[in-house]
């Protein structure tokens, strides 16, 4: 059995993740429709499955994660160059150092 080169996780996306670096030029059958790459694409990242006109919603695991910044052709690397979030307002986030709890004078091992 063939391994496949990519994965479509869910029927509604409008892209698969490639499960290996893949070069420009490879073509991948997706929905009975060759796709050929038009970047080199590491794995893991987005391929777009068809054409998508800016403002387009792309959507993986059925859900949006984004839009189109600009026109994108199907085979193209979907990443944070072409894809705008579709969160709003100002994300913060920040990290709060725990401080090492101590086991007190009371513990006197296992018994």
């Amino acid at each position: 059995m063939e391994q496949s080169s990519f994965i479509k996780i869910n029927p509604a996306d409008s892209v698969v993740v490639c499960l290996r670096p893949m070069k420009k030029g490879e073509t991948i059958e997706v929905d009975g429709k060759t796709i050929t790459l038009l970047q080199d694409t590491p794995a893991g990242h987005k391929v777009l499955i068809n054409d998508a006109t800016e403002g387009t919603d792309i959507l993986k695991y059925g859900y949006p994660i984004g839009h189109a910044k600009t026109g994108l052709k199907a085979g193209e690397w979907v990443n944070e160059n072409n894809l705008k979030t579709n969160l709003a307002g100002t994300l913060e986030y920040t990290y709060s150092r725990r401080k090492k709890r101590s086991m007190g004078s009371s513990y006197r091992g296992l018994r």
